[in-house]
């Protein structure tokens, strides 16, 4: 649900959210929502602002169930650039924090308003240290593995490490309240972990695809890409060329044949319109004869 637009960035809220706050309203706690709405705010502005200050696109920051999202083009990032914006996220945290324990020691008389969100803060930069996606360190390790291995298996690993911690979290949960300890926070965040990492899975198969198609309305723009060329025999299937693709440039293939001649060139948009029509499995072959 869209509340509003600032710049080219929408806020939006995700309709589960209006349930959990039906739930705090009948239950009498719903004084304990504004404080941990500002910490993610603060968190994911962080990571939105620094992203933009970069030049990379930030489409929306969703206020979800039992998070937020900032959604940022990561396709477009290097590695280190993106690397940059998602660290810029926990750093926000402690610093709140800090920025408000230094606040209760000049005025202790607010220690009873304000120490829960120093604790908001804390829990939101130790959380984010996880290196399982969707947590912060999930995607600096995806970062990491990136500069050794394709994008889109480093994004699976990350996300899987995600699935087993959420997994754990909730096996713990389930423990602990057929011990008669309802760890209804653990509970949320076990939820969080496992539906954000699913969601990445899901997305795995386009999100080359639909980074593709971004790159052309930057091209549109008027901005300016990196080119990267890559050799490819005319029998290679469409998948297998999607592999050595740069998820960082505009990317175009030279067509050769059995004797290393070219025969032929592709660009971006003619991949998808091939992809489009004849589907992962046809030979770039077929895919020249097709689009020229």
């Amino acid at each position: 649900m869209l509340l509003f637009c600032l710049g080219k960035t929408e806020l939006r809220v995700h309709p589960g959210l209006f349930l959990v706050i039906l739930f705090l309203a009948v239950t009498g706690r719903l004084g304990m929502l504004p404080l941990p709405l500002l910490a993610l705010l603060l968190h994911e502005g962080a990571h939105a602002v620094c992203a933009a200050r970069m030049g990379l696109p930030v489409y929306a920051v969703t206020l979800l169930p039992f998070g937020a999202e900032a959604s940022i083009d990561t396709y477009a990032a290097l590695p280190q650039a993106e690397a940059v914006y998602v660290l810029m996220g926990p750093l926000c945290s402690f610093t709140a924090a800090g920025l408000t324990t230094l606040l209760l020691h000049i005025f202790p008389t607010l220690e009873s308003a304000l120490l829960p969100f120093v604790q908001y803060n804390l829990f939101l930069g130790i959380f984010n240290l996880l290196p399982a996606y969707p947590a912060d360190g999930g995607r600096l390790l995806r970062c990491l593995l990136s500069r050794h291995l394709r994008p889109r298996t480093a994004a699976g690993i990350a996300a899987a490490l995600g699935l087993v911690l959420g997994a754990a979290l909730l096996a713990v949960c389930v423990w602990q309240s057929a011990a008669g300890t309802h760890l209804w926070q653990l509970y949320m965040v076990s939820a969080f972990l496992l539906l954000a990492a699913a969601k990445e899975f899901v997305q795995l198969p386009h999100a080359q695809l639909a980074a593709m198609a971004r790159r052309g309305e930057t091209l549109a723009r008027g901005e300016a890409l990196r080119v990267h060329t890559i050799a490819a025999h005319e029998k290679t299937q469409a998948r297998e060329l999607l592999r050595e693709m740069r998820p960082h440039c505009y990317n175009r293939v030279l067509v050769i044949d059995g004797r290393m001649r070219k025969i032929g060139e592709l660009d971006e948009n003619a991949i998808l319109l091939g992809l489009g029509r004849l589907g992962a499995g046809a030979k770039i072959s077929e895919i020249l004869h097709t689009i020229y």
